[in-house]
């Protein structure tokens, strides 16, 4: 990125990725390698996306006020007041794998963004 004439300021790898969309698009996304997930906002759309196996995780839930976004589901769910949805199939994906599969969650109208690679 240096050789495209971009003077970064930091050392983190956030100014790499806003410097690489503004070159790419969302084509930055063929670039990255590793475990990532994020957010950006154009002012016209809004792009969401998490690494090829979902390693890092984002949560998102759309209502009447907008979208929220999160990395980690609790801070969400309390803010939104979620209500917690304990159904038979969540149950018993639970027990058998660790998890709750994409993209539901524990909680009703919160989601988790699937994988790339499922």
């Amino acid at each position: 990125m240096k050789s495209r004439g971009f003077d970064f300021r930091s050392t983190g790898d956030t100014e790499v990725l806003l410097r690489g969309w503004t070159v790419w698009g969302e084509q930055v996304l063929d670039r990255l390698d590793g475990m990532f997930a994020f957010a950006i906002y154009d002012g016209a759309r809004a792009y969401l996306a998490v690494d090829p196996f979902g390693e890092k995780q984002l949560y998102w839930a759309e209502t009447r006020e907008g979208i929220y976004v999160s990395s980690e589901l609790s801070p969400l769910a309390a803010l939104l007041e979620a209500e917690v949805d304990i159904s038979e199939e969540k149950l018993s994906a639970y027990l058998s794998l660790g998890y709750i599969p994409a993209p539901a969650t524990i909680f009703k109208k919160v989601y988790r963004l699937p994988a790339a690679i499922s």
